[in-house]
């Protein structure tokens, strides 16, 4: 493995479309194991703090914003882009990407590269299935994934 690669998918299997991270890192760890190493969060996010320092880290999550269409991507190149940008987007976690990244900034445990994939959802509730266009989206994102990490 690449040990200095991280995927992380963000995101809970059991509530529809949040569940988008979890199939992509099930997608990658079956046809390229070797790729990265890869860690599934569906609890606390806070975690990724002492798991992505000095890695470099791409992330996958599904978003809520109403400036996207459904099954869209969003990709951020950078922990700054992601910081700065004026989408708004909504977090189904207690802590969104954002904030972690701040508090992960202000502990001095930041990663040292930083690629965030994320899909608009539509379905959020507990026992949801995922939506088609979530779910069609999911080879999008693995060939991100792929790429990005092919030429870095």
């Amino acid at each position: 493995m690449n040990g200095n690669n991280l995927v992380i998918g963000i995101g809970n299997e059991f509530r529809g479309d949040d569940a988008l991270g979890v199939e992509v890192v099930r997608r990658l760890v079956d046809k390229h194991p070797g790729l990265a190493d890869y860690h599934i969060e569906q609890d606390d996010p806070t975690r990724l703090i002492d798991l992505w320092k000095d890695k470099n880290v791409v992330i996958i999550d599904a978003v809520r914003t109403g400036e996207l269409d459904r099954g869209a991507l969003y990709l951020v190149h950078s922990m700054d882009e992601l910081l700065l940008a004026d989408k708004k987007f909504y977090s189904t976690h207690a802590l969104g990407l954002k904030q972690i990244l701040e508090l992960g900034k202000y502990l001095q445990r930041l990663p040292n590269s930083f690629f965030f994939i994320g899909v608009k959802g539509e379905r959020w509730g507990v026992g949801d299935v995922m939506s088609d266009h979530v779910f069609r989206s999911c080879d999008r994102v693995v060939a991100a994934v792929l790429e990005h990490l092919e030429l870095n």
